[in-house]
């Protein structure tokens, strides 16, 4: 069933690029990775601030209105930044179109730990299915589990992104659709931010601990967890809770791929959760000169490096009209449905569902196995996704 299914349950307690060249048009598995039943409840966000205070705001992803064209192809020019130039510049097609990667995320499950979604056309024929929502707007019942940011659904775009033709069996991707990574994925939207981006981190980690629970109950099969957050604190990863809370989905079989947060610091180390050394901590990347390149406001860290760099500069990705993050980017909207944002959330995003396609056909895959096959496809040096 495609489609958002509204009706997430209240939540429990107020805490709570190169490597998709190497998924060839021939499955690497036969069989899909069998999916088990939605679950009955949710969770939630992404998020960073350089306060170490208990409450922290999402790192919001910088809004531009840059708009560039370049030629790629015989027949048409790729606007920089739309999912199909992302497609292109990771590896789902060539320089002239033609699909490099048969998979689509079918029988794979990332869940998102963001502001939520809504349901925009971009979305309505994309399989997503809501959780529990443990951000402050979880007692309103007409804002429960529904973004009010614009962020989440801007990332949801990225990964699961689809239109009718898709749902109709038009799998070609071309320049004119905005088709995310991995159209065909099962999106568990969890909801932990509020419309300025306001998160407890004793939130985000009930989210995630929720996420965990899903999984070893056997409630759903996750397979990937998608967490752009981002918090202060100069805590030793060993003794850091979030980072504690991400490393325990890790070791229960969930592949956890965090953004590295927006800050440009070339400091000793990553912020939390991004410092576990676990997980797949993403940095941004730029095309310049048809060549990727970091974004300046990529953090990188000399103790914990970023695992992988992909595509984050100036994303077009879906839109969410009436948003708090809408009224302040009126240039940069592309149309009436999409918007673009620049940041390492984007850029989790993009390797979230490089994640899905491949486990959609490498289902056997340990998140140690997920993290090593994503570097080691990658661009030696960069790492671009």
């Amino acid at each position: 069933m495609r489609g958002i299914e509204w009706g997430a349950p209240r939540r429990l307690t107020a805490l709570i690029a190169a490597i998709l060249l190497l998924l060839t048009l021939t499955p690497l598995s036969a069989t899909a990775k069998p999916k088990k039943a939605r679950p009955t409840e949710t969770a939630t966000v992404e998020t960073t601030s350089s306060e170490s205070t208990s409450t922290q705001t999402l790192e919001s992803s910088t809004l531009d209105s840059e708009l560039v064209t370049i030629d790629r192809t015989d027949a048409s020019s790729i606007t920089t930044g739309s999912l199909y130039d992302v497609g292109v510049r990771v590896g789902l097609v060539d320089s002239r179109g033609r699909p490099q990667v048969s998979a689509t995320g079918s029988g794979v499950t990332v869940a998102m730990i963001d502001t939520g979604v809504v349901d925009v056309t971009g979305l309505r024929n994309s399989n997503i299915a809501i959780g529990p929502d443990f951000s402050f707007e979880d007692a309103n019942p007409d804002l429960r589990a529904r973004d009010t940011n614009g962020h989440g659904t801007h990332l949801a775009g990225i990964v699961a992104g689809t239109d009718e033709a898709w749902a109709a069996g038009d799998l070609e991707r071309r320049p004119d659709r905005a088709l995310g990574i991995a159209p065909d994925v099962e999106l568990l939207s969890v909801k932990a931010g509020a419309a300025n981006g306001a998160a407890d981190v004793t939130q985000v980690i009930a989210a995630v601990n929720w996420v965990v629970a899903q999984h070893t109950s056997g409630a759903q099969d996750i397979d990937v967890l998608l967490l752009a957050y981002s918090a202060g604190g100069d805590l030793a990863y060993s003794q850091d809770p979030l980072v504690l809370a991400v490393e325990r989905a890790w070791l229960s079989g969930i592949t956890v791929v965090v953004a590295a947060g927006n800050e440009g610091r070339d400091a000793w180390n990553l912020s939390s959760p991004a410092r576990a050394p676990f997980v797949i901590a993403v940095g941004a990347s730029e095309l310049t000169s048809e060549s990727e390149s970091t974004s300046t406001f990529t953090n990188t860290g000399l103790m914990r490096a970023v695992d992988i760099h992909a595509p984050g500069r100036s994303i077009i990705s879906l839109r969410n009209p009436g948003s708090f993050s809408d009224q302040y980017n009126l240039e940069g909207r592309v149309g009436d449905d999409l918007v673009r944002a620049s940041g390492t959330s984007q850029a989790a995003a993009v390797v979230a569902g490089g994640a899905a396609l491949l486990l959609e056909q490498r289902p056997d895959l340990t998140p140690d196995e997920v993290k090593a096959t994503l570097m080691a496809g990658a661009d030696s040096g960069k790492r671009t996704v």
